[in-house]
């Protein structure tokens, strides 16, 4: 359902705003790389897919996101995503 693009360094906010979406929407899933990755395996074809497969994909911008490669392109991709799809998909 919805994809959680964020930086460590924020994680703070991120989980305040993550347990407050689960108590709105109790059945909604939600990807989160620490929740869902396996961090001794290969992780980046984890990420591509779930930015495919999730309707919602928030990125939670911030100095430290912008200043992160890897956040950059998540958001690279949900932009591109959005612009192919014409459909809302970034917050």
């Amino acid at each position: 359902d919805v994809f959680i693009s964020y930086c460590q360094k924020d994680s703070m906010a991120v989980d305040a705003f993550v347990a407050a979406l689960r108590d709105a929407q109790p059945g909604i899933r939600i990807f989160m790389d620490r929740l869902e990755l396996n961090p001794s395996a290969a992780w980046q074809q984890s990420i591509y897919n779930a930015l495919d497969d999730c309707a919602r994909i928030v990125a939670f911008y911030s100095p430290h996101y912008l200043a992160s490669d890897i956040c950059v392109e998540e958001l690279n991709i949900a932009i591109l995503r959005q612009r192919l799809t014409k459909s809302d998909v970034l917050y």
